[in-house]
């Protein structure tokens, strides 16, 4: 099976409930069109870059090593740093052998079958950078408005100056201009001239938008009739070019959104240890990562008891091994971790003996409406210790509003309107791309093809294991919920007893 075009359109921050008839028209077409996946899942954390580095490399955190939005690694910052911006990725390919990612991208596995490949990015420059990091290195095609502030807006070289000089740059992450532009790069010139066999085409809103004005807001909803209008006009041009009847398009997100009403004393927890200068804490709004000195095990177990006390904590994950010479131990297929009352960091695919945290903690979540009539109310760890902001949303963390995402397969090579109920999760977007292609996974790809979903197969939905884990350590309590599919874990939610 080998297809003429497919196109992939990660849409940040978008929720499954925000396809609508009215306010998404042409999303909501290819929703009931195509194959629509009810249960699909971010990777957790549920964080934009995580996502990127999942969706490029059809794995998981554990094994990509982009384990949050924002990350400490000795080498590249002496404090946590952002991986919003492409210039820390590359520092990480610095101190990391060369590469950002150390397993091979789908992006490398076309190029290596000779499958033109273009990325292309209104989003952060490390967000778009993920898409396709050896970009800088040969592989494929990738555009971003705002590389190097401007001065650059693609890779390879050649088609950075025919863009600058045809489109001008345009400040990445700049929202609804930045994908204004991006879009118009895509119609115009990459599809009619570049003539490439797979995109994966980043659309940066409504993620900004929510952030600042939450979910169902006013703002949110004008913003998504913007991308969904962006999303007809892709269609129109694809019907110009002939190509509307041979072209599969994939629609997910990275990731979904929560409302963020109250936050959590994390620094009055990491405070409480006595040993604060030893703790580094890696932020992403839902969820935090922290560091502790040398692996130091008894640091470790202090920070998680203040964490199990501190009010608005929700899960706690260590790895089940305790640190060993001050080094981070990693075994699979633990699910509790060495401290009383934490799950294990493996459980969730988080463990790295590189790169790789000593804990994370998630925050306490609600079913509850925001002021929108969105449900998934999400605390969250902040200096900012007022309550209830007006329109603060975010995500990253255990809320299932925030790990459900969308995904519709439509086109020549999917069923039609279809509802496939088996979970799925963005690692297995790339295998089911390269499947689609003629092209085998390299064998770092951990996701599965969604072979349920193509046209040419009549296969079953495969079968499904649900499970949920409990972990006691005195009053406090949590559980987390996973489905799995053969060896392959989704996590569904997680939260504290009722």
């Amino acid at each position: 099976m080998k297809v003429a075009l497919l196109i992939i359109l990660v849409i940040d921050g978008f929720r499954p409930d925000s396809i609508s008839s009215d306010i998404t028209p042409n999303l909501f077409r290819l929703k009931n069109e195509g194959v629509w996946c009810d249960n699909s899942h971010s990777v957790f954390p549920t964080v934009t870059r995580v996502n990127s580095a999942s969706i490029a490399t059809g794995t998981v955190p554990s094994v990509h090593g982009i384990i949050s939005n924002s990350m400490y690694v000795e080498g590249v910052a002496a404090k946590p740093f952002d991986t919003a911006d492409y210039k820390n990725l590359m520092k990480l390919a610095e101190v990391s052998g060369g590469r950002t990612l150390p397993v091979t991208t789908m992006a490398e596995a076309l190029q290596a079958a000779g499958i033109p490949f273009v990325g292309i990015s209104s989003g952060s420059t490390g967000g778009g950078f993920l898409i396709n990091p050896m970009a800088p290195s040969g592989t494929g095609v990738l555009i971003n408005g705002g590389f190097e502030d401007g001065r650059r807006v693609a890779y390879p070289d050649k088609i950075d100056r025919v863009i600058q000089q045809r489109f001008g740059a345009v400040k990445s992450g700049e929202g609804i201009p930045s994908l204004l532009w991006a879009e118009r790069v895509l119609r115009e010139y990459v599809l009619p001239e570049l003539h490439p066999r797979v995109i994966v085409d980043w659309l940066t809103e409504p993620d900004d938008t929510q952030h600042k004005f939450g979910v169902g807001s006013p703002e949110a909803l004008a913003v998504l009739k913007t991308m969904d209008q962006q999303v007809g006009l892709l269609m129109v041009r694809l019907r110009e070019l002939g190509l509307d009847n041979t072209a599969d398009i994939i629609v997910t997100a990275d990731h979904g959104f929560g409302g963020e009403p109250d936050p959590v004393d994390l620094n009055g927890a990491i405070q409480a240890t006595g040993k604060a200068a030893g703790v580094i804490a890696a932020n992403n709004g839902a969820s935090t990562l922290l560091y502790a000195k040398d692996h130091d095990p008894e640091l470790i177990r202090g920070l998680v008891s203040q964490l199990q006390k501190t009010d608005g904590v929700d899960l706690v994950f260590t790895t089940s091994q305790q640190p060993k010479r001050a080094e981070v131990q990693c075994q699979p297929g633990r699910d509790l971790g060495w401290v009383p009352g934490t799950f294990s960091l493996e459980l969730i695919d988080e463990c790295r003996p590189s790169r790789g945290a000593d804990v994370i903690v998630t925050y306490q979540w609600t079913s509850d409406q925001n002021a929108f009539g969105f449900p998934g109310l999400q605390r969250i760890a902040t200096t900012n210790m007022q309550h209830n902001v007006a329109g603060r949303s975010g995500h990253g963390g255990l809320n299932p509003f925030m790990i459900h995402t969308p995904l519709v397969l439509w086109g020549p090579d999917f069923k039609h309107q279809t509802v496939v109920h088996t979970p799925t999760a963005n690692f297995d977007i790339a295998p089911t791309v390269l499947a689609l292609e003629g092209v085998k996974a390299p064998a770092s790809m951990s996701g599965r093809v969604i072979a349920e979903a193509f046209a040419k197969r009549s296969q079953e939905e495969p079968k499904v294991h649900r499970r949920s884990v409990e972990t006691r350590a005195g009053s406090y309590c949590a559980t987390i919920q996973l489905s799995i599919i053969d060896h392959r874990t989704y996590v569904d939610q997680g939260e504290r007893c009722r």
